[in-house]
């Protein structure tokens, strides 16, 4: 998954958060107006709600609209992050260096760039990049004279939640 997709979803799941913030400004705008039409024709508590709870439900309605947002925005990054560290508890400590070196750069690196942010030297970037790559967690492509490492889709997927 490209970080071009991520971006997407995530841009999705703020326009749907945005969107939902919107319906609920609209919603406390119109029934303000409904509450101002009744207090100035005098019919105070004839409206469906009377002006001692409105406050109160509109509150309510506020901070149910806002829980719904946060959850809509960051449905699981507790498990995500639990997850992360077993994955990265059962690799070698060189493994887990390269891992994190490629989850704080998208998904992928050149292998040149690995041993530097990883403080490794490149011989041992190169062999424990094979054994990522032998158990199917990265993949290998060589482009033009660099090697470009990137996490493989599966695991993408579970170090890049959506």
């Amino acid at each position: 998954m490209p970080p071009q997709y991520l971006a997407r979803t995530f841009h999705k799941k703020i326009m749907v958060a945005v969107l939902i913030l919107s319906i609920f400004v609209f919603v406390v705008a119109a029934s303000s107006i409904y509450v101002q039409e009744h207090i100035f024709t005098g019919n105070v508590c004839g409206c469906a709600i009377p002006i001692y709870l409105f406050i109160p439900f509109m509150a309510s309605l506020g901070l149910l609209i806002g829980t719904l947002t946060y959850y809509l925005l960051s449905p699981s990054i507790g498990n995500d992050l639990k997850q992360r560290k077993l994955v990265l508890a059962l690799l070698r400590d060189d493994e887990a260096r390269i891992m994190r070196v490629l989850m704080d750069s998208n998904g992928e690196s050149t292998q040149a760039r690995i041993a530097k942010q990883a403080n490794l030297d490149k011989l041992r970037v190169h062999r424990a990049v094979r054994r990522l790559e032998k158990r199917g967690i990265v993949v290998r492509e060589r482009e033009g004279r660099v090697v470009v490492v990137r996490i493989n889709d599966p695991y993408r997927k579970l170090f890049f939640s959506e």
